[in-house]
């Protein structure tokens, strides 16, 4: 799936960059995009050796899979990753395949969320 390590780091620093702290909001999952429909079902398997749940779904007429974790993995910076998702391409889409999603929880406190100066 990649360097989720890297992906995160990367997004964190953007984070940093925009003033938005995650550090008390719990992530709840990543989410990888597939390139075709082969290589979603080729993943999806080796994701349900890992998964102690998981639920596919059509969204948006395209599968995709969350899988609970049955150990979540570390993705640095002290953040836990619980669950994934597995995205199949939408028709016609010309897109490489990659993590795109770093999900977060924030409930309640978004305001507190929120960069300085956003309304």
């Amino acid at each position: 799936i990649g360097n989720y390590t890297e992906f995160t780091n990367n997004i964190m620093s953007e984070l940093d960059a925009a003033g938005i702290s995650i550090d008390k909001f719990t992530v709840s999952h990543l989410a990888y995009n597939c390139a075709s429909l082969s290589e979603y079902e080729s993943l999806k398997e080796v994701l349900m050796q890992h998964a102690s749940t998981f639920s596919e779904e059509m969204v948006s007429n395209r599968p995709i899979t969350a899988a609970a974790l049955r150990e979540p993995v570390e993705l640095g910076r002290g953040l836990l990753m619980p669950n994934f998702e597995l995205m199949a391409p939408k028709e016609g889409s010309n897109k490489k395949h990659g993590l795109e999603v770093l999900g977060v929880v924030v409930g309640e406190e978004f305001t507190e969320f929120k960069p300085p100066g956003m309304v």
